[in-house]
């Protein structure tokens, strides 16, 4: 897998990857929803809300990253023609679904919720995603760094920041889950990005749908239940890693079927 440049993803592939991404994270374009922030702050100053100070701040930081670049990451990616770019821009951008929900949470400050909770397996998500394309020889140090300061420690809650760096050290950080969860589930990932016959809509339901239930395993204290859940990928690794040096030796004939599926027919959209 060294090196590996997305052969494999035609532009179609890139083109159905983006679109079921924008779908899982309900994508709008950025300008539109800093025009909305603006609205609302203007509408709760109206009415002496103080959360018109908050709305206020997440229109100037919605316009700052207009104005740095981060105008329709999906058409950029899109028109470097890179397969590279398209997948590695469209699999960080998911991160936005859980994101959102942890900002919403922050915003609203409703007695009894844990917003910290969505950032943390936002992070996991990226942790796998980052794992995933590590071992693929793909850099992503620039999306990662980005993700990690904008999303999963978002900037207009820096006094939330504390609270997330230590729910994410208590819950993923530490040894159990990173080589019974982080560690297959990137593997995994990996395979799916490598097949020869890629499944775009089943990789983003891995990631927002599968992922995800392993990991309210972990943040409702249920580690064991979550490493028990990815042995079928550790087995499904194992497996695949066999089949590739067989591939590599030219001592079993080229298999191009597309991977293994561990979920139900019902699972894959």
């Amino acid at each position: 897998m060294k090196n590996f440049k997305f052969e494999n993803w035609s532009k179609d592939n890139c083109l159905e990857l983006i679109s079921s991404v924008k779908e899982v994270i309900n994508w709008e374009d950025p300008l539109e929803v800093a025009n909305d922030l603006l609205k609302l702050a203007i509408d709760f100053k109206s009415k002496g809300s103080p959360q018109a100070d908050t709305y206020k701040k997440a229109h100037e930081l919605a316009m700052e990253n207009i104005y740095e670049g981060g105008g329709d990451p999906f058409k950029t990616a899109l028109e470097s023609n890179n397969p590279v770019d398209v997948v590695s821009t469209s699999l960080y951008m998911i991160a936005d679904r859980l994101y959102n929900f942890g900002r919403e949470g922050f915003i609203k400050n409703e007695k009894g919720e844990i917003p910290e909770g969505y950032l943390v397996a936002a992070f996991a998500q990226v942790e796998i995603i980052y794992g995933a394309f590590n071992l693929l020889s793909c850099n992503t140090d620039a999306f990662y760094k980005a993700t990690i300061t904008s999303k999963i420690f978002p900037p207009m809650f820096p006094e939330k920041h504390e609270k997330i760096k230590d729910s994410i050290d208590e819950f993923i950080h530490n040894k159990q889950i990173q080589i019974g969860v982080i560690q297959p589930l990137s593997v995994f990932l990996s395979f799916l990005l490598y097949d020869k016959k890629p499944n775009p809509k089943f990789i983003v339901n891995f990631i927002d749908g599968n992922v995800c239930k392993i990991l309210v395993k972990v943040l409702t204290g249920k580690p064991n239940e979550a490493v028990e859940m990815c042995e079928m990928f550790k087995f499904q690794n194992e497996k695949e890693s066999i089949d590739e040096e067989k591939k590599a030796d030219k001592s079993s004939p080229d298999n191009s079927s597309s991977s293994f599926r561990p979920f139900g027919k019902k699972d894959i959209p």
